[in-house]
């Protein structure tokens, strides 16, 4: 569950470089409840709505309460075919969107959404206005000293296994794995070895040889998977881009959005989708945050300089959606409520997991628009990532409500 922080740069305009996904919302109130708002834009050339974009025309769609209800009829039954055409994190909101759409168990509280904009204080909205300036604390990200390449290979191996830290948690151990493990564990490697971060070493890494780098006590949770995934970023580097980091990265040409289509091309254990209820989701939480932790690690500048850093979602993970049913924003039913509280685990790919997920993406994304319709400034999704993941981490040991327990290889 990393987030990186942000450093020191000014930010770009990118009016005219990121199309504006959703329009302005609004609320549509029923006598029992306000539900969750959302738009539903789909990428083609349209008459209806022109977004201020030099590529693209969107189409938006807005569904409020419980969505269908409110859907134009067509609209209703649109057919998502269409998402293959998106890219990867326009991809993300438009099937998040529509799990959000017709999820019975997670529900999204636009009421408490406002409130909880309304209370922000004065430096918490400077704070997000600064982008990844204002998250630039080292704790988040742990960053290695060296050129960029050293800096690349870092951030690419941390986030190929940032993933699932809770087990080692649960089985009664005085200290359980965090991310922050990780980060150190690569950064004190690599200060003694440089090599430790080379393909070649990547290439043949053991489930022991990475508890080694980790200068972990015990076996990590699911240490095998752990060390495949790193041998497949060694290999993915080697054949297609001389074994450099640095130029895999370059190869984006400065787009985020690229670059985590290229991750998803060369790298498959960053493909964080599901088959759930007849549709495909996506979330691509790994991925993302790879490119959002380059931001920060780079300060936004060199190889974090990307001029469609705000395509970028929030990264669903476990800790957000605590942080924001602490606000009131999220809603669950008494079952999985029940279920999360007496730490039952919850599987993977299951209706219940996908919509914790999808509903915590919307959130942000809602999160995103009121904030910018009660102060004027669009932030990107990742800051108001990680001001929760922050908030939620301080909270750790005492969190009223504990997170949701699923086994997995992507968050």
């Amino acid at each position: 569950m990393s987030r990186c922080p942000g450093r020191d740069r000014p930010e770009q305009s990118h009016e005219n470089l990121v199309p504006r996904a959703l329009v302005e919302f609004f609320a549509v109130r029923s006598p029992a409840r306000v539900k969750f708002f959302t738009v539903l834009a789909v990428r083609r050339p349209s008459s209806v709505f022109r977004a201020p974009c030099d590529a693209h025309e969107w189409r938006c769609v807005v569904s409020c309460h419980n969505f269908k209800n409110f859907l134009p009829p067509r609209a209703a039954h649109r057919d998502m075919s269409s998402v293959d055409a998106l890219d990867p994190c326009a991809r993300v909101r438009a099937t998040c969107a529509k799990v959000a759409q017709r999820a019975r168990q997670v529900t999204v509280d636009a009421d408490a959404v406002a409130r909880f904009v309304d209370a922000l204080g004065d430096d918490d909205v400077a704070r997000l206005k600064r982008g990844c300036r204002g998250f630039d604390d080292g704790a988040h990200h742990g960053d290695v000293r060296g050129d960029d390449e050293a800096m690349a290979m870092f951030t690419l191996c941390v986030d190929a296994i940032n993933f699932c830290f809770w087990p080692d948690h649960d089985d009664g151990v005085e200290e359980g794995l965090e991310y922050e493990h990780l980060t150190r564990g690569w950064r004190n490697a690599h200060a003694g070895d440089w090599t430790v971060l080379t393909c070649e070493r990547l290439q043949t890494m053991s489930g022991p040889d990475l508890r080694a780098i980790l200068n972990w006590p015990r076996p990590l949770p699911d240490e095998e998977t752990r060390a495949r995934l790193i041998r497949e970023v060694g290999d993915g580097l080697a054949k297609s881009f001389g074994g450099s980091c640095a130029e895999f990265v370059r190869a984006a040409n400065g787009s985020a959005v690229r670059l985590v289509e290229l991750l998803l091309k060369h790298f498959p254990g960053f493909r964080d989708e599901v088959h759930a209820n007849g549709d495909d989701v996506f979330f691509y939480k790994r991925a993302q945050i790879f490119v959002g932790d380059l931001w920060g690690g780079f300060r936004g500048q060199g190889l974090g300089s990307f001029h469609d850093i705000e395509a970028l979602t929030m990264f669903a993970d476990y800790r957000v959606p605590v942080t924001l049913r602490e606000q009131g924003i999220l809603h669950y039913d008494d079952a999985l409520l029940t279920k999360i509280v007496n730490k039952e685990e919850i599987p993977a790919n299951s209706a219940e997991e996908v919509e914790i997920r999808a509903c915590t993406v919307m959130a942000v994304e809602a999160i995103r628009e009121s904030f910018a319709k009660k102060h004027g400034e669009r932030v990107s999704s990742i800051v108001i990532d990680w001001y929760l993941w922050e908030r939620g981490e301080g909270k750790r040991k005492t969190s009223v409500e504990p997170h949701h327990r699923t086994r997995t290889t992507f968050y």
